[in-house]
């Protein structure tokens, strides 16, 4: 899996200067530790619920004018991380900034 988007994780939502990491970029989207310190993390996250539906993980969270979110991965790391991404207004494609 690509780790572009633990990169994009650490720099745009935890606001970490990845240049200037040691010890290298947590594993976000794989890790269900790591994902929580984003779920921490992210005021946005008022209320939110994370579930699976049809071996889907999903994550469904109130957006700023009502509107809920929802964010789908085969994981619940990856699915919390797409959630973080698109709550910051970044549309991740699995690859490509986007």
């Amino acid at each position: 899996m690509s780790r572009g988007i633990d990169a994009l994780i650490a720099e745009k939502v935890m606001g970490i200067d990845i240049h200037r990491l040691t010890k290298g970029i947590p594993h976000y989207s794989t890790d269900i530790a790591a994902a929580w310190e984003v779920v921490e993390k992210e005021k946005l996250f008022s209320q939110w619920m994370l579930g699976t539906l049809q071996k889907e993980w999903q994550v469904v969270m109130p957006w700023a004018d009502g509107i809920q979110l929802i964010a789908k991965a085969d994981t619940a790391p990856r699915a919390i991380c797409l959630a973080a991404l698109k709550a910051k207004g970044i549309n991740y494609n699995g690859a490509e900034r986007t």
